[in-house]
């Protein structure tokens, strides 16, 4: 068992908390995954190379023991194929960063001050804390949201189902026409997808279909 970090918006927080969100889905990137069971900076510069869109899914076990499952994705250059697994893993924890504030009651730097951490997505305004904070800088010591991997695997990002999407989160605006006709399919995945572009829409647009880790989770006490 590990614990590791994971970056949430606001509004995935709330969900956790509302025990509305028990699913998430993260581009497989060399961030979150290791090749061949090992973390090298060969892969870290040429993981653009690996060809997901030939990759093929292996329920594992792999020679090496990990449960899987696993992608096997080839590496053109080379012409090898190689074992790609997530950095999760069933029972690890992970501890979420949010955008976090903190603020320093008078007489911090003496015996006797005092210092409240806050949370955006708490939506507290009776504090000045000054500026909030990028969750990417958040300490681990602060983190108040814990979660316990239940399931993992590789998918394309199309491929959530109806259930997936309501598991996720996600939350159906009124007003989905337009939507709809853009991205085609139920109002519950059109809003899965347009929340996804919103996030990750630059890089990783839902049209462009990316593989994707599905990362299955019950929130946890610290």
């Amino acid at each position: 068992m590990k614990d590791r970090p994971i970056l949430m918006q606001g509004w995935g927080v709330r969900a956790i908390y509302a025990d509305l969100k028990t699913h998430t889905r993260r581009v497989i990137a060399w961030s979150n995954s290791y090749v061949d069971g090992q973390i090298t900076k060969f892969w870290r510069e040429h993981w653009h190379e690996l060809d997901f869109s030939r990759a093929r899914l292996d329920d594992g076990p792999s020679p090496a023991g990990n449960p899987g499952p696993y992608l096997h994705v080839p590496f053109p250059p080379e012409g090898t194929v190689h074992r790609v697994h997530p950095r999760y893993q069933v029972g690890d924890l992970i501890w979420i960063k949010e955008t976090w504030g903190r603020c320093d009651f008078p007489g911090t730097n003496t015996a006797f001050g005092r210092i409240k951490i806050l949370y955006h997505a708490d939506g507290d305004t009776d504090y000045d804390i000054g500026r909030w904070r990028s969750s990417r800088f958040m300490p681990k010591k602060y983190a108040r949201l814990w979660l316990i991997v239940k399931k993992i695997r590789p998918e394309c990002l199309q491929s959530i189902s109806e259930e997936d999407v309501i598991a996720e989160g996600v939350t159906v605006p009124r007003a989905l026409e337009i939507l709809v006709r853009y991205y085609g399919g139920s109002k519950h995945r059109v809003a899965f997808a347009s929340l996804w572009d919103s996030i990750n829409g630059k890089r990783y647009p839902y049209k462009s279909n990316p593989m994707v880790w599905v990362i299955e989770y019950e929130r946890i006490e610290r």
